[in-house]
């Protein structure tokens, strides 16, 4: 029912009249989809709120579009894509300074970074986004990261009494 009531919201913020009001809503109508498991319909509609995010001001919120698009590629396994989505919105959450938005894309690089079998770079991020969890006092995302990190020190840990 939301996805309806948004996309009936679309019949009246045009591009040209709202741009900004409609990229909102392409977000969400994205961020549902993909949600609900459509990641390619939702993957098109987070690419047109970016495109219209593309052409304001708003940095914080193109770079939760692109932070989206990553964590959709990264869903959809095009890993490749989903590393440079990761660092673009990172860098743009760097540049404006958005501590919560940094922590997000070190998590999500950092648990890419497992997947490609990059494990002391995925430490390391993770350790970096368990960080600023902390410092901005999100205690369950800490310890989601926590958690992630203690699983690959005893894997890691597994592979020296192997060897």
């Amino acid at each position: 029912m939301a996805i309806a009531a948004y996309k009936k919201a679309l019949e009246v913020y045009t591009r040209e009249a709202f741009p900004e009001d409609r990229a909102a809503i392409q977000y969400e109508i994205g961020k549902l989809l993909i949600d609900g498991g459509s990641w390619y319909d939702g993957l098109a509609h987070l690419e047109e709120s970016l495109a219209i995010y593309r052409q304001t001001e708003n940095l914080k919120e193109r770079a939760d579009t692109i932070y989206q698009i990553a964590r959709t590629h990264h869903l959809m396994s095009n890993l490749d894509k989903a590393r440079i989505h990761y660092g673009d919105a990172l860098r743009i959450y760097q540049f404006i300074e958005h501590q919560r938005g940094i922590a997000a894309c070190q998590a999500g690089l950092g648990r890419l970074m497992i997947l490609i079998i990059f494990i002391d770079e995925a430490l390391e991020r993770l350790n970096q986004a368990c960080q600023i969890y902390d410092t901005i006092e999100d205690k369950q995302r800490a310890d989601d990261v926590r958690e992630i990190i203690k699983l690959i020190i005893k894997a890691k840990e597994g592979e020296k009494q192997i060897a």
